[in-house]
């Protein structure tokens, strides 16, 4: 199918048309949840890999912290992860003694990474557990929805399906790419890209970045609280010698130096480099975003 980029009243770009929802779940039935190994879960990662994943859920459980200006109370705060993926997230939050809940398409993911985590995991549709979950009036005191927006066909219902669940002062955050931004349009200008190459509907649906996401999640009846990014690294395409997208080659040694770069950065302390990630966010770097955000 041919898509075509739409930029939307909230300023993001979404393709369209937009698939419906038997067209979007036999998608990712047949590309994204295979097993042993797919283009979203893989058999396994290096030990580097594995610090890194870890390293990336625990910077998001010091911004929940930071964000509810509270400390954990163990054994009585909720965290949902909403896509949940391998469960670093969750088991970041369960370490903290939070009790734990998460959802995906499939377990495949958890079972493999975290398959102690599986007891509190559901597998299925997630408007329908969100749906099963407002029946039941369960509130959380932490969500999150990671690299999980830009897949949804309507990314407002969806939002507004997780806004009833939040605690009073609950905290939500949700990651996405950050696509159609200033390093991406910059890079066209220079020629170092001939293409957009982050537009890939049916994997993505919806694009949002540094600029726009806030808007659109007040919008949404949420008052933005904490925003930072990951690290840049589409600043390597600005470098022919590793720009990973004309020469494909050099993807796997740009990932490994963005890793190894990111966790020398932690050393300077959580809270110091969270600082710097807040930084980039405003500066509209970084390949993502998360926003934290309360009930308004």
């Amino acid at each position: 199918m041919n898509y075509n980029q739409e930029v939307t009243s909230f300023g993001f770009v979404s393709a369209s048309p937009l698939p419906n929802v038997e067209e979007l779940n036999k998608f990712y039935s047949e590309m994204y949840y295979q097993s042993p190994q797919s283009s979203s879960y893989q058999e396994s990662y290096p030990e580097w890999e594995m610090r890194y994943r870890r390293h990336r859920a625990d910077t998001l459980m010091t911004a929940l912290v930071d964000a509810s200006n509270r400390v954990i109370r163990p054994g009585k705060d909720r965290y949902f992860d909403i896509g949940c993926g391998e469960g670093f997230a969750l088991k970041a939050a369960s370490d903290l003694g939070m009790n734990v809940y998460g959802c995906d398409f499939s377990e495949f993911g958890v079972k493999k990474f975290h398959p102690e985590m599986l007891s509190c995991f559901e597998a299925g549709d997630a408007l329908k557990i969100l749906t099963k979950l407002l029946e039941s009036n369960t509130k959380f005191d932490f969500c999150s929805t990671l690299n999980v927006l830009e897949h949804v066909i309507n990314p407002i219902e969806f939002l507004l399906g997780i806004r009833p669940l939040l605690a009073e002062k609950g905290i939500l955050a949700i990651t996405v790419p950050n696509d159609f931004s200033s390093i991406q349009n910059r890079l066209k200008e220079l020629g170092h890209l001939n293409k957009d190459f982050w537009f890939c509907p049916p994997h993505h649906l919806h694009y949002f970045n540094t600029s726009n996401l806030p808007s659109f999640l007040e919008s949404c009846g949420f008052q933005v609280v904490d925003s930072f990014a990951d690290f840049p690294i589409d600043l390597y395409l600005f470098h022919p010698g590793s720009n990973y997208i004309e020469n494909p080659s050099n993807g796997p040694a740009a990932h490994r130096a963005r890793v190894e770069v990111d966790l020398l950065l932690a050393r300077s302390g959580k809270r110091d480099y969270l600082n710097l990630l807040r930084a980039m966010t405003k500066c509209g770097l970084g390949r993502n975003v998360t926003v934290l955000v309360r009930r308004a």
